[in-house]
């Protein structure tokens, strides 16, 4: 599987939202059965949706591109095309959550100066990827 995310749990069937209900995380200790906890990111209702954000872990959708994204969030990106064609605000925004795979091609496209925080990584929110290159070479701020 060269590494890449297994869709055999109960993320599977989430549908994406650019202000998702939930995420999933790599179980601490269970990356050879590629175990994922799904976490909430604020409460939920009952009766709400539990979605995720697409672009989470998935580096270049390619033919699984969404053209229009219809989850009507106020910070909708608009197209779920994957991770590396968002924009630096919106993967900076996005950078604390992002899968381990998305993670390292991030790394090999951005170069030095990437560093994975791992259980260390701030809050979402509170992220500052400060010596992030940025695609002109300045630094992204958040």
């Amino acid at each position: 599987d060269g590494g890449r995310r297994m869709y055999y749990g109960f993320d599977s069937f989430m549908n994406h939202s650019c202000a998702p209900t939930a995420y999933s995380q790599l179980d601490p200790g269970y990356w050879e059965r590629h175990d994922y906890r799904t976490v909430a990111l604020r409460d939920i209702a009952v009766g709400d949706e539990i979605t995720c954000d697409y672009l989470l872990f998935d580096w270049d959708c390619g033919e699984k591109t969404i053209p229009t994204c219809f989850c009507g969030a106020p910070e909708c990106v608009g197209r779920i095309g994957g991770f590396k064609f968002l924009s630096p605000a919106h993967q900076a925004a996005r950078i604390a959550r992002i899968d381990d795979y998305v993670f390292e091609l991030l790394q090999d496209e951005r170069g030095a100066g990437l560093m994975y925080l791992g259980e260390c990584a701030p809050a979402p929110g509170t992220v500052s990827v400060d010596s992030v290159p940025g695609p002109t070479g300045t630094p992204i701020r958040t």
